[in-house]
């Protein structure tokens, strides 16, 4: 089949995308004017078992795309989801189409994340773990196993067509979240790390004067209770340099969000230590970041004893997760 002859009807009219449309509607506005009358002409006998969208690696999946990261990697396309059958059958010419019709007849930066792939392919190398996309049943190790930011790559963005359903059925089994058990572990993991960093070693390193060590710790700090916050919204954490502007746009967090970025502004605050005697009992009122640490755990607690994790307005949140960790049910065999 000459496929260059048979789609050159197809590219007669450019495809007009409005400048204020998100990539993802502008991708979407490809498929539909471009795309779909391409399967349709070339592959009808498939047409109702490629799957179509754009999910994965790209800041424009999670719709955070800026000036900034269009600068490699970024382009207008989708994805067309296949069974390792069709795959077998087609792969190779739908990609030819797709590459023809969307990315120009030369390979791209794009190509990896976008056009022709395997339903399984897609999942492993997404997910860093292999899970069967035909029958999808994650157990438990798989679960504690998979990198959260992982797990919301591989759930993001939108999926336009998915007639046979093989891709939608692991991609819903992924979105209805941790099992219980796997949520509660990963919570006191979390508070135990907010605790350490934020807490404890923070103060410590900054009456040691070792400010470097100091900047891990706060930057730990900020990431735990990041972390936390998504936990207790049932919410997959994105890439790490996506988890602020997310929680900056949950409904909730907006008091805990100003008060880590608080934080992470700050001057150092070495003035703060000059002449002062540490002692673990109490806290150094005069460093802006130990306040802010603080005042975080204490919207973090409230999140807690609103959902009937915490019994107490504690702030230490060390001392949360003895009592949460009891909770936790016989594992999934």
């Amino acid at each position: 089949m000459d496929i260059n002859r048979v789609i050159s009807e197809y590219d007669k009219t450019p495809v007009v995308v409005e400048e204020h449309r998100t990539t993802v509607e502008r991708c979407r506005a490809l498929y539909e004017e471009k795309g779909a009358p391409m399967i349709h002409a070339l592959f009808p006998e498939y047409e109702e078992r490629i799957a179509v969208g754009v999910v994965g690696e790209g800041s424009e999946c999670f719709g955070y795309d800026d000036q900034f990261s269009r600068d490699r990697e970024y382009g207008i396309g989708f994805c067309l989801w296949l069974t390792d059958e069709d795959y077998d059958e087609i792969g190779a010419e739908l990609q030819e189409a797709y590459r023809t019709r969307v990315a120009g007849v030369e390979p791209s930066q794009l190509d990896f994340r976008r056009g022709v792939m395997r339903i399984q392919d897609f999942y492993d190398r997404t997910l860093g773990e292999v899970i069967d996309t035909e029958t999808p049943h994650i157990r438990e190790q798989q679960w504690f196993r998979l990198p959260e930011h992982n797990l919301a790559t591989a759930t993001n963005g939108a999926v336009f067509r998915d007639d046979l359903g093989q891709f939608s059925q692991t991609r819903k089994a992924l979105k209805e979240y941790y099992p219980e058990r796997i949520w509660t572990m990963r919570l006191v993991n979390t508070m135990h790390d907010y605790s350490k960093y934020a807490q404890v070693n923070y103060p410590r390193a900054m009456a040691r004067k070792d400010y470097v060590a100091a900047e891990f710790c706060k930057a730990k700090g900020i990431e735990a209770a990041i972390d936390m916050a998504f936990l207790l919204a049932r919410r997959y954490a994105p890439y790490y340099k996506w988890k602020f502007r997310a929680l900056k746009e949950y409904p909730g967090f907006a008091d805990l969000a100003e008060l880590l970025e608080r934080a992470a502004v700050v001057p150092s605050q070495q003035e703060a230590w000059i002449d002062y005697e540490y002692d673990p009992r109490y806290q150094n009122e005069q460093d802006r970041v130990v306040m802010a640490f603080e005042e975080a755990a204490e919207i973090l607690v409230e999140k807690l004893q609103s959902q009937g994790l915490a019994e107490d307005d504690q702030t230490f949140l060390e001392y949360h997760c003895a009592p949460l960790a009891a909770r936790l049910s016989a594992p999934d065999r």
